[in-house]
C-alpha cells in the first residue's frame, strides 16, 4: 500500500513539473538547450529568464507573421525621424543642464550612490564631495555587489582613479567643465580603450 501511495505521489510531481505554462516551453527545455552552447545554469538562473525568453519567442513569432518576398531588399538605411519630420536649420541653441545649488552631502556612501546625476554634480562642482572619493564608492560597490549581479565585465580601477584625481585638480583650479565633469560612469564593453580588452560581451573575447 506504501508502496503504491509513493508510486502515485511521484507521477503527481512530475506531471506538477511538466505542466503547460504561458509560454509553449518549460523550464526543462531552457535546461536542456544550454547544453548546445556550452552553458551551466543554476535553476534560480533559468526561473529568472524564463519570462523574457517568452516574451522574445513571441516578438519572434509576430515577426514571423508579416510576409515578406524573397525579392525584398534588406534596409541598407536607418533613418529614425517621423514621416514628413524636417530638420530645423538656422543657428540652435546649446542645450546647458541645470545643476541644484541647494545639495547637502549625504551621511553615508550608500545614500550618495543612489544620487541623481544633478545632485552628484551639485556636490562635485561645490567641493563638498570629491570626484575621487565618488569614484571609490562606486568601485566599493561593483567589488560587493557584481558577483552577485555579473553585470561589469572590465573594472578599470586604475584609470577612473586617474581620471577622478585629474577632474578634482582642474575644478580645484576654477576649471569646471560642466555637469558630467568628476561623475564615474560605465560603459558598454564594445567601446575600444587603450591597455584594456575590448570584449563586445561574447564568449570568444572573454
Amino acid at each position: 500500500m506504501l508502496k503504491r501511495t509513493l508510486s502515485l505521489l511521484l507521477a503527481v510531481l512530475l506531471i506538477a513539473s511538466c505542466k503547460p505554462s504561458q509560454y509553449n516551453f518549460t523550464s526543462k527545455d531552457i535546461a536542456a538547450a544550454q547544453k548546445l552552447y556550452g552553458f551551466d545554469f543554476e535553476e534560480p538562473e533559468i526561473d529568472s529568464m524564463y519570462n523574457y525568453l517568452g516574451r522574445n519567442k513571441a516578438g519572434y513569432d509576430n515577426l514571423r507573421e508579416y510576409k515578406v518576398d524573397n525579392e525584398t531588399f534588406p534596409a541598407l538605411t536607418f533613418d529614425p525621424h517621423p514621416s514628413g519630420f524636417v530638420i530645423p536649420t538656422g543657428k540652435q541653441e546649446i542645450f546647458q543642464a541645470s545643476i541644484p545649488t541647494d545639495v547637502e552631502l549625504p551621511a553615508t556612501d550608500e545614500e550618495i550612490a543612489f544620487l541623481n546625476i544633478p545632485q552628484l554634480a551639485s556636490l562635485i562642482k561645490s567641493r563638498k564631495i570629491t570626484s575621487e572619493r565618488l569614484t571609490n564608492i562606486y568601485l566599493a560597490r561593483i567589488e560587493k555587489f557584481d558577483g552577485q549581479l555579473e553585470a561589469v565585465i572590465t573594472v578599470t580601477r586604475a584609470m577612473a582613479l586617474e581620471q577622478a584625481k585629474k577632474a578634482d585638480t582642474e575644478i580645484a583650479s576654477g576649471n569646471y567643465r560642466g555637469i558630467l565633469h568628476g561623475i564615474p560612469y560605465g560603459v558598454k564593453d564594445l567601446m575600444a580603450v587603450k591597455g584594456y580588452p575590448t570584449t563586445w560581451g561574447a564568449e570568444p573575447y572573454r
